[in-house]
């Protein structure tokens, strides 16, 4: 006696896995089946259109960091053409206008104090990250960009928020009301010296 194994007849979640001109494809969630579908015209003309509106949503994705390559770099080269505190001068002035440009201050490795600017690629339907760029203004070298994504930014935040004796209320209070006792035994030393009369110092 034989017996047929049972079958399960899946109940497939298509969704599209690739679209193309002449063809695109659809695919299974589920047992992972892929199927071609040929493009009609009408489909054509949607995909088109679609295209159109990518290449509009990128140019203002990335405007505002094109904006400040094409203004303090050489196209060519790709050099900056200013570096340190000029450059620094420069973009502070050129971002005070721009709200998706954000400067914060940092110090270089010669303790002077830096930039760095954060220059948002967004739009009004996305939000794809930022990207860094560090401006020393004495260390030597040229300035240093990076990108964070949604997914980089995330941890850093984290990381900021859960950091009590990073935040400013705290490090005030630190450095002001609660000082190292050799540092009150100092301060204690240079008031004794200051209160004593003139010609008794010890």
């Amino acid at each position: 006696m034989t017996i047929k194994a049972k079958t399960k007849t899946c109940a497939h979640r298509w969704v599209v896995s690739l679209i193309g001109l002449d063809t695109s494809e659809v695919l299974c969630l589920k047992c992972r089946v892929r199927h071609d579908v040929p493009m009609d015209k009408a489909a054509v003309t949607a995909y088109r259109r679609y295209l159109k509106g990518v290449h509009k949503e990128t140019t203002v994705l990335h405007r505002t960091w094109h904006t400040l390559e094409r203004k303090f770099k050489d196209v060519e080269t790709e050099k900056w053409k200013l570096s340190n505190r000029e450059l620094m001068d420069t973009i502070e002035h050129w971002a005070k206008r721009r709200k998706d440009v954000h400067i914060l201050t940092v110090d270089d490795s010669y303790f002077a104090s830096s930039f760095l600017v954060l220059v948002e690629h967004k739009t009004a339907h996305q939000f794809m990250g930022v990207t860094a760029l560090f401006i020393p203004q004495c260390a030597p070298g040229k300035p240093t960009e990076f990108f964070l994504y949604p997914c980089h930014a995330a941890p850093l935040y984290r990381l900021l928020r859960g950091q009590k004796t990073w935040r400013n209320d705290s490090v005030k209070a630190m450095m002001e009301d609660k000082p190292l006792p050799e540092y009150r035994a100092a301060q204690k030393e240079v008031l004794r010296l200051f209160r004593a009369p003139k010609g008794k110092k010890s």
